[in-house]
């Protein structure tokens, strides 16, 4: 097959190029024009290359010389280099080998020394294990005098044999035996003296026993079965004294019951099992605040025992949450109330008895809480959560919370069954002498708790209850039949009755505030404001009762006065002494009303004072009156007058205190003006300071001509709704009402074409443009 040609020229500076492969070049010359034309291009590179190195030697002669003179100097350099280089080796050789001679001697040396050193510190602690066996012998045999310096001892030894392996040395054998002895001898005279010492409360005895455990390691487990310990005696105590055989061997023994004769425990009203309880009682109060002495005793001890070796005392080095939790009075004051109130719920459900002597005598059991308290204060100094006795108190006593709550609540029943009995619905008349034993009832249970600030308050709060009861039903018994409101005929069934229990209910207040100051309760504020809230509660009861019936008395006076406008003010003759009638009605009635009733009312000082406001009252509606009579003429003003001197006396017959009100005075400001001209009236100085400028308006529109009507007669009121209608407003609108009226009247003249107004019209005007 013909071959195909590869072209294989190539220049001299191809076999220059790093990318010059001589395989390839090879293969390319096989596929490529035959070898001999290859090999003959190639020998003419060959001879270029050579002609070019021939031409560098003949340029560079001088610098190649140069260069070849220094490689001979380098060469000789090198050689004395390696010369050197040997020599030093040789002597690294040398010196390499006299250290490691010296270093295996020194470690030889040190080998030796360190086993030197074991066998001392050995023989070391042979002897000391000796010394401190001669020594443990000596202070145990001198008693229990230097049992602390004999627990140190053993505790060093102890330390040793269980830091060092002394096993196989014949020379400390007897002192491991007798090591293992003097710990047995050790405990067992530690706890004697610890027993010994909560007993006799030595706090000698008890420091050289924590300094044993100190040393023995055992004192945190030391101290908490000190304390479990107490506690357990208590728990025990409880479960001894309260248990049923307890109370049934109390119950035999005083008894003498027969055998085979039924042997139940007595009910709560004996005494004796009244007295088994307090004797119980007192018992457990004698194990309580022994086991808090020894408590306080330990904390004096463990303040004071300091570690000989850092100096701190033995309550600094145990752990605080122990301290806090288990060793201060603090908590065993918790345990106290915990145990006593789930012990009492046990004993409650299985005696009954006990149940009820504790809700009976629940003040007596107070007091003796009381008294547990106060011998905790000498225990106090060292424990911040107990800073007083009061905060022991609160704690015992919320263990018997639920018997305080039974107690009172058949305190607060018993008050209220008392007062059910005063207001029982088929009652007529109420005694005092009901009144009288409610009183002492309450008198009983406030005295009964006085010993107590606390509890005080809770009784407090029981009689302000039993007095918010005896209001409700006060208020409920009350008649509220029409014949209840008469007051024209004397007091029938229903009044003596409603009077009965207004007169009792002042009696229960007067009575209870004596009782007050029988206590003297200025000591504490909230009593202070609970009694405080409990009087005005039936003060007001009572003014309420009595205002109710009074507002009759008011109702009737208004219809009395309103009856004024039926006389005749416009008679031309005037009779000496002479009366209209309403005030002669008035006077029959105020003088029946005061002998028929209100003399008959024992709270003079309440019934003054709500007549006082009727009284009051009544005087501003007869002078509003009194200024709206028309016709009036001169003889009619004199009867105005006679009529407003007896309206004075039948007032003050009511209300003594009358004479004091503002609208008296100005009544009889009023009374004056009736003798005044209206230019006298206009420049009188009481006007709007005294009287009020409407009432003065409005007498002058009634004492006008006809031709300038009354103000409420041009809007269609009549005088019982004008009335009203002054009641609703002030006075500034009872003015502007007038100024109106007066403005419609001088409409009407121009309207109807007149030329003059009537004489008192310039004064009206003025006044009104003065206000």
């Amino acid at each position: 097959l013909p071959q195909k040609r590869v072209s294989v020229a190539m220049s001299s500076e191809d076999f220059y190029s790093d990318s010059f492969d001589v395989q390839r070049y090879v293969e390319s010359v096989g596929l490529g024009n035959p070898l001999s034309e290859t090999f003959s291009k190639l020998l003419v590179q060959v001879e270029l290359i050579n002609q070019q190195i021939n031409n560098q030697v003949v340029m560079h002669h001088e610098e190649l010389l140069e260069h070849a003179c220094g490689v001979n100097s380098l060469e000789t350099s090198l050689v004395d280099l390696q010369e050197r280089v040997d020599a030093i080796y040789a002597s690294i050789i040398r010196s390499s080998k006299r250290v490691s001679d010296s270093t295996d001697r020194m470690h030889a040396k040190a080998k030796q020394l360190s086993k030197m050193q074991e066998t001392c510190d050995l023989l070391r602690i042979i002897i000391r294990v000796s010394q401190l066996s001669r020594r443990l012998q000596s202070y145990l045999s001198v008693g229990d005098r230097d049992l602390a310096k004999a627990a140190q001892a053993y505790s060093e030894l102890f330390t040793i044999f269980t830091t060092y392996d002394l096993t196989g040395i014949d020379a400390v054998a007897d002192d491991r035996l007798r090591e293992r002895e003097a710990a047995q001898i050790i405990a067992a005279r530690s706890t004697c003296i610890l027993d010994q010492s909560l007993e006799s409360l030595s706090q000698n005895s008890l420091g050289t026993a924590l300094q044993v455990y100190f040393y023995l390691d055992e004192l945190p487990s030391k101290c908490k079965n000190i304390i479990t310990s107490l506690q357990k005696n208590v728990t025990e105590e409880i479960s001894q004294r309260f248990s049923n055989e307890a109370f049934s061997k109390s119950d035999k023994s005083s008894n003498n019951v027969a055998p085979g004769r039924s042997n139940m425990i007595l009910s709560s009203n004996s005494a004796v099992t009244r007295a088994h309880f307090w004797s119980a009682m007192d018992k457990l109060s004698s194990v309580i605040i022994s086991s808090a002495s020894k408590i306080h005793m330990l904390n004096v001890v463990l303040r004071k025992k300091k570690d000989s070796t850092t100096h701190k005392c033995f309550i600094n080095v145990l752990d605080q949450d122990l301290v806090e939790t288990t060793l201060s009075l603090n908590s065993f004051v918790s345990f106290i109330e915990n145990t006593l109130k789930t012990s009492f719920i046990r004993i409650s459900r299985s005696i009954p008895a006990v149940k009820q002597v504790v809700e009976s005598d629940y003040p007596k059991l107070l007091k003796f809480l009381i008294t547990l308290s106060e011998k905790f204060h000498h225990f106090l100094s060292f424990d911040s959560k107990l800073s007083s006795k009061t905060v022991v108190l609160a704690q015992l006593r919320r263990a018997f919370i639920d018997y305080e709550n039974a107690y009172l609540s058949k305190s607060l029943s018993k008050s209220h069954d008392a007062v059910n009995n005063i207001f029982l619905p088929e009652k007529k008349s109420i005694n005092k002498e009901e009144i009288d034993a409610l009183i002492a009832g309450i008198e009983n249970d406030l005295s009964t708790a006085i010993f107590d600030d606390h509890f005080l308050i809770l009784t407090c709060k029981n009689v302000a209850k039993t007095i918010a009861l005896f209001n409700i039903k006060a208020e409920g018994a009350i008649p509220s039949g029409e014949d209840t409101h008469q007051v024209i005929s004397k007091m029938n069934t229903s009044q003596l009755f409603l009077m009965n229990i207004i007169n009792v209910s002042f009696y229960f207040l007067q009575a209870f505030q004596k009782l007050s100051k029988k206590f003297q309760f200025k000591s504490s504020s909230e009593i202070n404001k609970i009694l405080s809230s409990t009087f005005k509660e039936l003060s007001s009861f009572i003014k309420m009762a009595a205002s109710d019936w009074m507002n009759n008395v008011f109702i009737y006076i208004k219809r009395i006065i309103l009856t004024l406008h039926t006389e005749n003010f416009s008679k031309s003759d005037y009779e000496t002494d002479s009366l209209s009638l309403y005030i002669i009605e008035l006077d029959d009635f105020t003088s029946r009303v005061y002998s028929d009733f209100i003399v008959h009312f024992e709270c003079s000082s309440i019934t003054d004072e709500v007549m006082s406001k009727i009284v009051d009252e009544s005087t501003r509606f007869y002078l509003r009156h009194l200024s709206l009579i028309r016709p009036l003429s001169q003889p009619g003003i004199k009867l105005i007058q006679e009529d407003i001197l007896k309206f004075e006396k039948c007032m003050l017959s009511l209300s003594p205190q009358a004479n004091f009100s503002p609208h008296f005075r100005q009544l009889r400001c009023y009374k004056s003006i009736l003798t005044l001209s209206p230019d006298e009236i206009s420049s009188n100085e009481t006007i709007g300071k005294v009287i009020p400028l409407s009432i003065v308006i409005n007498y002058l529109f009634s004492c006008s001509s006809a031709e300038l009507s009354m103000p409420y007669i041009s809007t269609g009121m009549s005088i019982e709704q004008y009335s009203e209608w002054l009641d609703n407003h002030s006075e500034a609108e009872h003015n502007s009402f007038l100024k109106t009226g007066l403005e419609s009247y001088v409409r009407k003249v121009r309207r109807e074409g007149g030329k003059e107004y009537v004489a008192t019209y310039p004064i009206i005007l003025k006044l009104l443009q003065d206000v």
